[in-house]
């Protein structure tokens, strides 16, 4: 066994804590953009919060196999926060381009199975990003369980940090960040600390490799 020194724990769980308080931004502001799209808040919010929780779930699985592959967890965590950052930043042209799809689809659909087909093209919005965020979790306690023993309590400690973070980011979001500078603005700013958390654990990454563990 050959031996590397690893980041800080705290350091990476301050990426983690972060990205836990941009994803909630994400969620508050996009469930504004489909409320516009649905014509109905609660549409909306309800849309939204199944698409985060099945997407989170699909990615924690999809990439907590994936994690077990790889040989450097943490540039994997790198990617998946670049790979929502630039999607954040994509995503008023992805729901423009979907809504046209159902103005254009939507005359041929009686009134009554509109709303099915609406709630999906909005679902179909939030696939992608929510995929990948659910990813980032499992990286990590990828990331230390190749040195910790204790993983379950890896586990837990990095769950918690990471919720801490959304609680943050959902308050901060709704009673500061959107109502001073709006929606779009508050959109780019957390895509643009995503980037940010991306290239720092990417960089991490490279300064200090996982350690070689044979068997």
């Amino acid at each position: 066994m050959t031996h590397t020194p690893r980041p800080p724990k705290n350091l990476v769980a301050a990426l983690l804590f972060l990205s836990g308080a941009t994803a909630l931004v994400y969620e508050l502001v996009w469930s504004k953009y489909l409320g516009n799209v649905l014509g109905n808040s609660g549409q909306a919010h309800a849309v939204v919060l199944a698409t985060f929780m099945g997407g989170l779930a699909l990615g924690a699985f999809v990439f907590g196999r994936t994690a077990d592959r790889v040989k450097n967890p943490l540039a994997l965590y790198g990617l998946l926060e670049l790979g929502v950052g630039l999607y954040a930043l994509a995503f008023p042209y992805v729901l423009g381009a979907l809504e046209h799809v159902w103005l254009s689809v939507a005359p041929h659909v009686p009134e009554h199975l509109r709303v099915g087909p609406r709630l999906m093209v909005s679902a179909l919005s939030l696939v992608v990003p929510t995929l990948l965020m659910g990813g980032t979790l499992p990286a990590l306690v990828r990331h230390f369980a190749a040195s910790l023993a204790g993983v379950r309590k890896e586990l837990a400690r990095l769950y918690a940090i990471n919720s801490l973070g959304a609680a943050v980011g959902v308050y901060v979001a709704g009673t500061r960040l959107v109502p001073l500078i709006g929606l779009s603005a508050s959109a780019t700013l957390a895509a643009g600390l995503n980037v940010f958390l991306a290239l720092a654990a990417l960089a991490l990454a490279r300064q200090h490799p996982p350690a070689v563990v044979v068997g």
